[in-house]
C-alpha cells in the first residue's frame, strides 16, 4: 500500500487534485506523510479523502502485537469502550476534540479490529447456525437503516445517525 500511497500523495500535491488552495501546505503533507491524517480534524479528508482510514490500519498494525497477548475479557472491555468514540467525528470523539483541530475518528474504527479479533478467537462459537442466522438479521436491519438514510427518511429520534456507521 505504501509505495502507491506515496506516489498518489506526491501527484496530488503536484497537480493539486481534490484539494483547496489552503489545504496545499506543509502541515497537511506531514500529516499524510506519516499516515496520521485521520487524526487531523482539518486535513483528514483532504486530498485522497478515503485515505483517512489508513490511519486506523497503521495504528492497528502497530498495536496488534500487544493486543494479541491480551485476554479476551480485556479485548471485550476495549471493544465496548470503542463505541464511545463513534465514527465520522461523532460521539465522544467529537465531544472531546471538536472536529477542527484533532479527530479521534480512527479510534472509533477500533471496534472493527477488536471485534474481528474476538470473533477469530471464538470462531467455533460464531460459526454455529444460530449465530449465523442472528448475523443475517443484524445485516438486514442495518441494510434497512442505510436504505432509509439514503432515501432521506427520518430515523427514529432516539436512534443516533451514527448507528448506521457501526
Amino acid at each position: 500500500i505504501a509505495p502507491l500511497y506515496y506516489l498518489m500523495l506526491v501527484l496530488t500535491y503536484i497537480f493539486g487534485w481534490s484539494m483547496s488552495p489552503d489545504e496545499l501546505n506543509t502541515e497537511n503533507f506531514v500529516w499524510h506523510l506519516f499516515f496520521a491524517q485521520g487524526f487531523s480534524g482539518s486535513y483528514a479528508y483532504a486530498g485522497i479523502s478515503p485515505m483517512w482510514s489508513l490511519t486506523s490500519e497503521i495504528a492497528f498494525y502497530l498495536v496488534f502485537p500487544f493486543l494479541r497477548r491480551l485476554p479476551t475479557r480485556a479485548l471485550l472491555v476495549m471493544f465496548a469502550g470503542s463505541f464511545l468514540f463513534g465514527d465520522v467525528d461523532t460521539g465522544l470523539a467529537s465531544w472531546l476534540t471538536g472536529s477542527t483541530v484533532l479527530s479521534a475518528t480512527p479510534l472509533g474504527a477500533a471496534k472493527y479490529m477488536l471485534g474481528g479479533m474476538i470473533v477469530y478467537r471464538h470462531r467455533d462459537l460464531f460459526a454455529k447456525n444460530w449465530m449465523v442466522a442472528l448475523s443475517g438479521v443484524f445485516a438486514a436491519v442495518m441494510a434497512v437503516l442505510m436504505i432509509m438514510t439514503l432515501a432521506g427518511s427520518e430515523l427514529p429520534a432516539e436512534l443516533p445517525r451514527s448507528t448506521i456507521l457501526l
